[in-house]
Formats: structure tokens, C-alpha cells, sequence
């Protein structure tokens, strides 16, 4: 995970903490010797997260379509 990653708050124990993040949200810092990440969600809220409880949302980049 880097500066810049798209993520979602991705924990089953923690659900309640999904509704406080509201995915998703972008890597503002990742601090490697704690193994966490500060992430801006898009609620408009700033957490500090253990890297575990992210996921990475990748996206599969398409060519523009002919057919226009």
C-alpha cells in the first residue's frame, strides 16, 4: 500500500467503525514501522488505520470505446 491508494475499511469485527469511515477513502501516509496508514474517508474524516483493516481498490483501466 503507498501515498495515494484508493481503499475501503475492509473488517468484519469492526463493522460498527464501516459507518464512521464511509468508504472509500485515499492514503494520505503510510507508516511502516507500525504497520498503519492515515487515510482521508470520504466523509470528510481522517483515521489512522492498521494496514490489515484496509483493502485496495484497483481499477481496471479501459480503452475509450470506438462506438461513440
Amino acid at each position: 500500500m503507498k501515498t495515494g491508494d484508493l481503499v475501503e475499511f475492509a473488517s468484519t469485527f469492526w463493522a460498527k467503525s464501516y459507518d464512521r469511515h464511509k468508504n472509500p477513502g485515499i492514503v494520505l501516509e503510510v507508516y511502516v514501522t507500525s504497520a498503519s496508514a492515515k487515510v482521508h474517508w470520504s466523509n470528510g474524516n481522517s483515521t489512522t488505520e492498521h494496514l490489515c483493516m484496509l483493502e485496495r481498490i484497483d481499477h481496471e483501466v479501459r480503452p475509450p470505446s470506438k462506438n461513440w
